[in-house]
């Protein structure tokens, strides 16, 4: 397979009327590198993805291949390999036929075009479905055809729009470690657009949550599950519980000391940045699985509403006096207390997270 080459976006904008699909953004890919762009419905994911492919042309800005500006360039120049959520396969071919269709569209001669399908086959773990018709075999079987059309092409940028959006849920989880392995192997620079955080999570060097056209947060797939920069990034990103609070100060190695904004509970320990001002009310962001229930004397007190059980965890849903919402934990252990009774709640201190000001 040919180099992979990095991917940058130098200022790019969309706007559809009165409408900015996607607000000036630039990003940069490295070589072999996965990024997910990651949001909801509407946020710019699949502008940003278009206007890579070439399907959409930005107002400003350039797309950028290795050191070869494409933004003027049409989709088939482009060097790129796309898989899309339908699968988009031929279905009046076999899949051999569909996985060297863009071979021989390049010209390429018919010895060399079955060598590298074969390979491909092999690759997907599809070795004896040459001769097969697509209408016969699986929707994963299918997903799995057209990543070898995509990549049998050597493309230098693989794109992948919703790719395991059709697929049921035990075999979407199995095709996107399938899909990161190969990946992985090849070494070929890719963009996937999903609004699924676990498929993020799993298969992405780094993430790009988008919001409102624009990007909010990017980093490693712990980087933002763990240190999310805005209530928005920490319950896209999964379930969050967020409580109000107030700094009372330092307690050493990047812990701070600080009171929630709820009645009758101790100080707390939390991770946060140098300058926090006590007079600044802050906002606090917990992971349920990092929420332990306990009987300890000095944890926060909390009434049991319900529990319902997740296979491997049991989900609980508390009630703190002076909040709101509920607050939820997911637990390995069923605890002795009944519904309506008392419990404590702790955490590690490292896992509950200041949220900064500006991340919304």
């Amino acid at each position: 397979m040919t180099a992979s080459a990095p991917l940058r976006l130098n200022n790019i904008s969309k706007r559809y009327g009165a409408t900015d699909a996607l607000k000036t953004t630039s990003l940069q890919v490295a070589a072999g590198e996965m990024l997910a762009l990651l949001g909801p419905s509407g946020c710019g994911k699949t502008t940003m993805l278009r206007i890579i492919a070439g399907f959409t042309t930005p107002d400003t800005g350039d797309v950028l291949i290795g050191d070869t500006d494409v933004t003027e360039f049409a989709p088939r120049k482009r060097g790129l390999g796309m898989v899309f959520q339908n699968y988009s396969l031929f279905p009046h071919m076999t899949v051999g036929e569909n996985i060297a269709y863009g071979l021989k569209m390049k010209g390429i001669g018919a010895v060399e075009r079955t060598r590298r399908v074969r390979e491909m086959l092999d690759l997907v773990r599809l070795s004896n479905f040459e001769d097969r018709h697509v209408h016969h075999i699986s929707g994963g079987q299918q997903q799995r055809v057209a990543l070898a059309r995509s990549l049998v092409t050597d493309p230098k940028v693989l794109l992948l729009d919703e790719p395991l959006g059709a697929l049921d849920r035990n075999l979407r989880e199995s095709m996107q470690f399938e899909l990161r392995v190969i990946q992985k192997r090849l070494g070929v620079t890719s963009i996937i657009v999903t609004h699924d955080q676990d498929e993020a999570l799993v298969m992405a060097d780094r993430i790009a949550v988008m919001r409102e056209g624009r990007i909010v947060q990017m980093g490693t797939p712990t980087e933002v599950y763990e240190r999310p920069n805005g209530q928005f990034v920490s319950e896209f990103l999964g379930t969050a519980n967020i409580f109000e609070a107030s700094p009372v100060g330092p307690a050493g190695d990047g812990l701070w000391n600080v009171r929630l904004a709820l009645p009758d509970q101790p100080m707390v320990k939390v991770a946060g940045p140098e300058g926090l001002s006590s007079s600044a009310p802050i906002r606090i962001a917990v992971r349920p699985e990092r929420l332990t229930l306990t009987s300890e004397a000095e944890a926060l007190r909390a009434q049991i509403r319900d529990v319902v059980f997740r296979g491997s965890y049991y989900a609980y849903e508390l009630e703190l006096a002076g909040l709101s919402k509920p607050i939820y934990v997911y637990s390995r252990e069923k605890t002795a207390a009944d519904l309506g009774g008392m419990i404590g709640l702790v955490w590690p201190d490292r896992y509950a997270v200041i949220l900064p000001e500006q991340g919304q």
